[in-house]
């Protein structure tokens, strides 16, 4: 009677994790379509963060003028605190230099702060940020993942060609737009 009972229970154990089991996996495929945005869902809130900044730069109506020699590129900047500490920068003449073949990367006389503006952005080309730690100015050329140590400023309207195509350090006036 006892191998007859060990063999029945042997069998419900078997038979109850083979269920648990399927029923995992059922539920693991039943999910993958889902999963994705389960374990990514940051590009949504990026997504909607970009254009939420992009939309304030263009309600603002505030410009930048970048020239390098005699070509300017035309900046909408953002309603944000760090975008109104650069306008009180200028005008400034400073030198840009490639960073990664994505970014234009410099320095103003006085390090750029993001304080009191939103922190954490995943730039597109044509986005100008501050890269926080270096207290830099980026301006990308070429879209780039999440980073939460940038802060969008504004996005480049105009011009773009004009800093991507730049092959060493390079002056920039920056300025403006009257």
């Amino acid at each position: 009677m006892m191998s007859a009972r060990r063999f029945t229970m042997k069998n419900l154990l078997a038979s109850t994790a083979l269920a648990v089991t399927l029923l995992i996996s059922g539920c693991a495929g039943a999910d993958a379509p889902d999963s994705k945005a389960v374990q990514d869902p940051v590009p949504k809130v990026q997504t909607a963060q970009n254009k939420t900044q992009q939309s304030q730069a263009a309600a603002q109506g505030i410009k930048l003028k970048l020239q390098v020699d005699s070509k300017n590129i035309v900046v909408a900047l953002a309603d944000n605190a760090a975008a109104k500490r650069l306008i009180d920068m200028l005008p400034a003449e400073i030198t840009l230099s490639d960073f990664n073949h994505t970014e234009k990367i410099g320095y103003f006389k006085n390090k750029l702060t993001g304080d009191g503006a939103p922190r954490g952005y995943a730039p597109k080309a044509g986005d100008v940020c501050i890269y926080v730690p270096w207290g830099n100015i980026s301006v990308f050329y070429e879209d780039f993942r999440y980073t939460d140590d940038l802060v969008y400023l504004g996005h480049v309207e105009q011009g773009l060609d004009i800093l991507s195509t730049q092959q060493r350090d390079f002056k920039v006036n920056f300025s403006i737009e009257h």
